[in-house]
């Protein structure tokens, strides 16, 4: 016998019992309130008290179970195998099928030994009847109650018969296998296959062939029994889930006629006797095991419930993790859009901003005209003006010119005269000849008159004046226009209006989001705060708390939070919204002021009379600049080419002068020349004559002397030849003529008719195409009559200036005050991050208040269960 493994079990069934006791363990797994739970916690009650009672079971007394349906003949039986019919001990029949008591029936020397097996506090009470009888010395006969209770039936199965070691179940032969036999039988052969058993078949009478002799084994009808036997056991199959029944499994008595009791009594007594057999041996095995399972079962059930309790309060949770993450994602895109609302409404502020700038900037940066003349319109007239004066003038110089050159030419032509008449009367043989010709040209002074028509200029001026006027209009007419458009800024209060606009975008999100927020926590509560969610929760004795957390949010409380959302980041803008505007009022008056100033300024056209007349001019006087230019081109183109001329004599008078020294060295070198040659001769002439005369001593030095002589007078001879035959001043005159003969050509053909032609072609080719000095009479003219419109438009356009002045005063005060204005406000879109840190706070307080209890309470319960489950495990391992 394993008394090891039994002590195992009961320990472990305590132990698990005595979990199960405490207030966690029953509040987490239902003890008291599910009736599963309530029920397996009574079955581990009951396998502690049968493993009790197995462990005080007398292990050589034998259990004998007598189960059956209440009228199947157990008591009439045990009465027949006891021999208690017409005693005080005698068992009652046809009991009333609710008695589910067990009657323990065994021999009163067996009292002691049934101490710890009786109880009452049970479905199924266990209680004892003992009698004198030496058959029950080793044995125990268990009645047990015949109802057909499925918890008498389970409390059976669960807690008495694992005890027993064998089972006789009775079946009456008039009523085979009823209803109510189905559930034990089931739950036996499921749950207890190891016990012995067998069918005991009462009522024998039902078979009897003849029914006036008496009942033996020869008058039992074989073929109805075993068609009873085949029908039973089809029976027990067709209902449960039954072994293997053999005919042997079998025995049919009759109480009545007492059939087969002594055969029933010898299977009794049999098994009395074979307590210390393999058959007890294995059961006994087999009950450890069963047991052993019984406990496993428990644990099973218990751990499993645990787990599936935890695997629920996990699917809450993890319901309740997706909606506060879903409440989180909200959040967060809520706060993107925030985000995207304030930078939105940063650049839209800006922009609102920039834009009043730049039409202000555009009113600033209109400025008027100070000097009308930069018109494109004037510009056009004036330079038609321009036009009409060159075009007059023009007109008129071809007179002016025309006397100017034909006494130009005049005077070239005389000068030419004169010119030439020097060259071939003057004396050239000189190296500088600069004072024998004139350096330059003279001009006489002319002295005539012409007539010039100005009044051809009158419309052209009087355009210019009405243009001037005109542009005059127009510059007060645009800053009329400039004014209103300032007005109608005014008017608009774009920033201050674009503000507004994003604060009511701003109160429209945060409304819109937080109904999000709290859309969120309704589908929170929806989705987590079931009844699913409460009732479980409240079998585990906290759900009074979820009630509690499932409050609704007022209407009152989700609008205070708004506000407060909406107070933390926006800033009240009315009083200083109000201020600005009045500020802005002023301004609007100021320009007020101004454009009626305006309004009121005339601007009137002067000057529609003729301004000019004709008047005559000295020829000389338009044209003194053109005839000095001229007489200055003509000299310097004559100056030019008298200088070349002048550079050449010299060179030629030089080359002259050498030839002069040149001829004084020829003649010198001739006169030697005849010397010589003479004074050979002589010198020949007197030796030749010497040579044909004797000479003496004394001859000798006069053959010496008249040689010498001789020489002297040839050497005379040829100097007086020679200078007969290079006479100096012949050869000097001759060498002069020629010199003065080429000059004079070289000049005449340097200034000769084409040098002059081409003087006077110059003076045509310098013909004016325009007339300056006509042209400043023009003008001066001109300037002079547009010098009152002139200033008549200057004093207007000043008007306006100052004007302007002021008005760019007013604007700029404006622009400073919108700027300001921005600035004070701009924190609330350039913010975004310090602006989310103040909705968080909000956010935050909502989903502690809504969320977060009832997730920690979820959260709780789920931990306090996984240390069920955990001690639970403890118990298991």
């Amino acid at each position: 016998m394993n008394e090891t493994q039994i002590a195992k079990v009961i320990a472990k069934s305590k132990r698990l019992n005595s979990l199960l006791e405490g207030e966690l363990a029953a509040k987490a797994l239902g003890i008291n309130v599910l009736s599963d739970s309530s029920d397996r916690k009574k079955f581990l009650v009951r396998l502690i008290a049968s493993l009790e009672q197995y462990i005080a079971k007398e292990q050589h007394i034998i259990y004998v179970g007598f189960v059956g349906h209440f009228s199947s003949g157990k008591s009439s039986t045990i009465n027949s195998l006891l021999e208690l019919n017409n005693t005080s001990d005698e068992r009652e029949t046809d009991l009333n099928p609710t008695d589910t008591s067990i009657s323990l029936i065994t021999d009163k020397k067996n009292s002691q030994k049934l101490i710890h097996m009786v109880r009452e506090n049970s479905l199924v009470p266990v209680r004892s009847t003992l009698i004198d009888y030496d058959f029950l010395h080793n044995l125990v006969i268990a009645d047990t109650p015949g109802s057909g209770d499925p918890n008498v039936v389970n409390e059976l199965i669960q807690d008495f018969l694992p005890i027993c070691d064998y089972i006789f179940y009775f079946i009456s032969a008039a009523n085979p296998v009823d209803v109510a036999d189905i559930p034990l039988l089931n739950q036996k052969f499921l749950k207890l296959p190891f016990l012995p058993l067998k069918f005991v078949i009462t009522r024998t009478d039902e078979f009897r062939k003849n029914s006036l002799l008496p009942l033996a084994d020869d008058n039992i009808d074989e073929s109805k029994r075993d068609k009873f036997i085949g029908q039973l056991i089809s029976r027990l199959k067709e209902f449960g889930s039954v072994g293997d029944v053999l005919i042997e499994d079998f025995l049919f008595i009759d109480n009545v006629q007492q059939f087969n009791i002594n055969s029933l009594k010898e299977n009794l007594y049999k098994w009395s006797l074979s307590s210390d057999t393999q058959v007890v041996l294995n059961n006994h095995g087999h009950k450890v095991e069963f047991f052993s399972n019984a406990m496993v079962e428990i644990e099973s059930y218990f751990l499993s419930t645990i787990k599936n309790k935890i695997n629920t309060t996990a699917d809450f949770l993890n319901t309740a993790s997706e909606n506060v993450n879903k409440f989180d994602a909200v959040v967060e895109l809520n706060n993107e859009k925030f985000r995207d609302l304030w930078i939105n409404g940063d650049i839209s502020f800006k922009r609102a901003l920039q834009a009043e700038q730049d039409k202000l900037g555009s009113i600033l940066n209109f400025s008027l005209l100070k000097n009308f003349e930069k018109d494109f319109s004037v510009l056009q007239q004036v330079k038609m003006i321009n036009t009409v004066i060159e075009q007059q003038s023009n007109g008129n110089i071809g007179q002016f010119a025309n006397i100017l050159y034909q006494q130009i030419r005049a005077a070239v032509i005389s000068f030419r005269q004169d010119f030439v008449k020097s060259i071939n009367e003057s004396n050239l043989i000189l190296e500088d000849i600069r004072t024998i010709f004139p350096n330059s040209i003279k001009f006489d002074l002319l002295e005539d008159e012409l007539e010039v028509d100005f009044t051809k200029m009158d419309s052209h001026v009087l355009e210019y004046v009405k243009l001037s006027y005109q542009l005059a209009d127009q510059q007060r007419v645009s800053l009329l226009s400039k004014i209103e458009d300032f007005i109608s800024v005014l008017k608009q209060k774009h920033v201050i209006l674009t503000l507004e606009k994003l604060y009511q975008d701003g109160v429209e999100t945060f409304d819109l989001n937080f109904e999000k927020y709290f859309d969120v926590i309704e589908m929170y509560k929806a989705s987590v705060l079931t009844k699913n969610t409460k009732d479980t929760i409240e079998k585990l004795r906290v759900g009074k708390q979820l009630d509690e957390l499932d409050d609704d949010f007022p209407d009152q409380y989700k609008q205070l939070k708004k506000q407060e959302a909406i107070a933390s980041v926006y800033s009240k803008k009315e009083t200083y919204t109000g201020d600005t505007k009045i500020l802005i009022n002023d301004l609007e008056m100021e320009a007020n002021s101004l454009k009626r100033e305006i309004n009121g300024f005339k601007i009137e056209k002067l000057h529609t009379s003729p301004f000019f007349k004709r008047e005559k001019f000295k020829v000389l006087e338009p044209l003194e600049q053109t005839n000095i230019e001229i007489q200055n081109n003509l000299n310097a183109v004559f100056q030019e080419k008298l200088l070349k001329a002048y550079e050449s004599h010299r060179l030629k008078y030089l080359e002259f002068d050498k030839m002069r020294v040149k001829q004084k060295k020829s003649r010198f070198y001739a006169i030697i020349k005849w010397c010589g040659i003479s004074a050979m001769i002589g010198l020949a002439t007197v030796l030749i004559i010497l040579k044909f005369n004797v000479s003496t001593e004394t001859t000798f030095a006069w053959e010496v002397f008249y040689a010498i002589l001789g020489t002297i007078v040839s050497g005379l001879g040829g100097f007086l030849y020679g200078m007969a035959r290079n006479d100096l001043n012949t050869m000097t005159e001759k060498l002069s003529t020629a010199f003065t003969e080429n000059s004079k050509l070289s000049f005449n053909a340097e200034f000769n008719d084409d040098f002059f032609n081409r003087l006077e072609q110059s003076i045509s080719d310098s013909r004016q195409k325009k007339l300056p000095s006509l042209e400043d009479a023009f003008r001066n003219r001109v300037n002079f009559a547009k010098s009152v419109t002139d200033a008549e438009v200057k004093g207007v356009l000043n008007a306006l200036m100052l004007i302007n002045g002021r008005l760019s005063e007013i604007v700029s005060k404006y622009s400073n005050l919108i700027v300001e204005y921005q600035q004070v406000f701009s924190a609330v879109f350039s913010s975004p991050n310090a602006n989310l840190d103040k909705i968080t706070v909000l956010t935050t307080e909502i989903k502690q208040k809504s969320i977060a209890p009832s997730f920690a309470l979820i959260n709780n319960t789920k931990i306090e269960l996984e240390r069920v489950k955990e001690q639970i495990e403890s118990v298991i391992s």
